[in-house]
């Protein structure tokens, strides 16, 4: 469960934590941070979700996330976009949503591999592979791990199958909430 959510916003900070407040159900108290930094520095699970553009600094760098955190890395999709630092994804547990698209998309991890910082096979597996128990996630409490998503149809996909499960259980005419 979640206690704490710390946020970083760019844009406007309190039409987000408005719509940040309406999604809580948890009742974890949600926090605006005045830098990426304050926001990860002692965060257990960090979400990027940044349309970041490559030609600037990477929003994410190792010296910002504390041994054994997981990172969520969803937003930077394609080549010209970058939100992690080639340190913390060499310093991480590399796992991806596809591995064919996470070789020629994203930026976090086309740019470094064209750079030669990053070699393909630090990807370790499909996240897929984890959860079916086939491949190892973490493997001590210290590691740093990190899921790259593309945003793969078939996750859209399942998502939608569990709304559509929900929404069946619910009264007509309400809309169900995950």
């Amino acid at each position: 469960m979640l206690n704490i959510i710390h946020t970083y916003i760019q844009a406007s900070a309190e039409k987000a934590l408005a719509k940040l407040e309406a999604l809580n159900t948890s009742g974890a108290t949600i926090r605006v941070c005045e830098t990426v930094e304050e926001a990860t520095k002692n965060a257990d699970i960090i979400c990027t979700l940044t349309p970041s553009l490559a030609k600037d600094p990477p929003i994410l760098n190792a010296s910002m996330v504390k041994a054994g955190a997981h990172i969520n890395a969803v937003g930077a999709c394609q080549p010209q976009f970058r939100e992690l630092d080639v340190d913390i994804i060499s310093a991480s547990r590399l796992f991806v949503d596809t591995r064919a698209a996470c070789l020629q998309e994203p930026g976090d991890l086309v740019i470094p591999f064209k750079e030669g910082k990053l070699q393909p096979e630090h990807i370790l597996a499909e996240v897929g592979s984890v959860l079916t128990g086939k491949s190892e996630g973490r493997r001590g409490p210290d590691e740093i791990t990190l899921f790259k998503s593309v945003g793969a149809a078939v996750e859209d996909l399942c998502a939608t199958v569990v709304l559509f499960e929900k929404a069946e259980r619910e009264p007509e005419g309400t809309f169900p909430t995950m």
